[in-house]
């Protein structure tokens, strides 16, 4: 009880290597919340910078390919190798960004960061993302955290409304909450996208936004840096139980790969594990009661750049258990696509006992999108 009430971890100086397994920082102390050491600054946001004052206003034209998210990582990670967002470079050519100066002394944030932003679309449906980024002096980009706001539900998520095509509208978006430390000699980058495949699913019709810089706005939950003993903190090793005697029969597998089809343009996200996510084993025997064990998993999320409704996700598991003569096996899976007015979704389960199909399942569903 004599710890300081709220601590958070404060990334630093992110590594862009795609094999990375964790974030390197180290852990702060807030005696409440809101935080008397957070206060806002605000970035103006113009034709190709942020800025402390708003420049002359000039419209910017947005249009991502939906193939944009090439570098996205995963949204909850298991400490996966792969599973952190890669360079962010990746997607730059599917949207606008907007640079601070070097910055000549470390800037800390810590909360949420948020963006105001003028815009108009061409299409009734829209979606804005929008990432800051961590860049490097020799233009590494390392994003620190992201956020995303369907344009229909820009006042109200319980009550959407269509957006009038060409009618200028002012968002609003809060970024997931986040602590991190942009070092001197690095630039901070807001990133936005009208699309960001897979982490989000497209919006019924490939929209084109016009974003109205010099009238936009960043602002940072700017966290002034304490020398406080308080900050001092220092986690002991943690607790682990010993692990199970086993014997690895097939050694486990991650796979994690972006495809591109030349011919097509389709791009196909894929993640494979067998075993693997939390020892190095896919199938093995548990040595004390002669049971051996496997769980397989593949995720495919595929889509064609102006094709929104091409967005195409498949997921498969299966889990296999067997002791002497006794063998079960259950396989799993669940296909997602779209059409402008609905959501598509079909799946099923098949169960074995031995080499028999003992039962299968199915289920199919149509769910209407907003504003049908």
């Amino acid at each position: 009880m004599a710890e300081p009430p709220l601590q958070f971890y404060m990334m630093k100086n992110g590594s862009t290597d795609r094999y990375q397994e964790h974030r390197p920082g180290r852990w702060v102390a807030e005696d409440a919340w809101p935080s008397k050491t957070v206060s806002s600054r605000v970035y103006s946001i113009n034709s190709n910078s942020l800025d402390a004052v708003p420049l002359i206003e000039t419209a910017r034209l947005l249009s991502s390919p939906q193939t944009t998210g090439l570098s996205s990582g995963e949204q909850g990670s298991f400490a996966i190798v792969g599973d952190l967002p890669g360079d962010q470079s990746l997607d730059a050519f599917g949207s606008l960004q907007f640079d601070t100066a070097i910055l000549d002394e470390a800037v800390e944030i810590l909360g949420n960061v948020e963006v105001e932003i003028e815009l108009s679309s061409d299409r009734r449906d829209a979606l804005l993302a929008a990432r800051l980024i961590d860049v490097a002096p020799d233009g590494r980009a390392y994003q620190v955290t992201l956020g995303f706001l369907n344009l229909t539900h820009r006042d109200s998520s319980e009550r959407p409304e269509a957006l009038i095509p060409g009618k200028r509208y002012r968002v609003r978006m809060k970024l997931f909450g986040v602590g991190y430390t942009f070092v001197q000699g690095h630039r901070i980058r807001l990133a936005l996208s009208s699309a960001y495949w897979p982490m989000v699913w497209p919006s019924p019709e490939h929209a084109t936004l016009t974003v109205y810089t010099g009238s936009s706005q960043l602002t940072l939950p700017i966290r002034k840096a304490s020398e406080k003993a308080s900050e001092q903190i220092k986690f002991p090793p943690p607790l682990k139980m010993d692990g199970i005697k086993k014997t690895v029969l097939r050694p486990g597998l991650v796979e994690r790969s972006v495809t591109d089809d030349q011919v097509t343009g389709e791009i196909t996200h894929r993640l494979f594990i067998d075993g693997g996510v939390f020892g190095d084993w896919g199938r093995f025997l548990i040595d004390d009661i002669g049971l051996e064990t496997e769980h397989c998993y593949e995720r495919t999320y595929s889509i064609k750049p102006s094709e929104p409704n091409s967005a195409k996700a498949k997921m498969t598991q299966s889990y296999d258990l067997s002791r002497g003569g006794w063998k079960i096996k259950v396989t799993a899976s669940a296909d997602m696509t779209s059409t402008p007015t609905t959501f598509e979704l079909f799946a099923w389960i098949e169960a074995f006992e031995g080499n028999e199909l003992v039962r299968r399942r199915e289920w199919k569903a149509s769910i209407p999108r907003d504003l049908v």
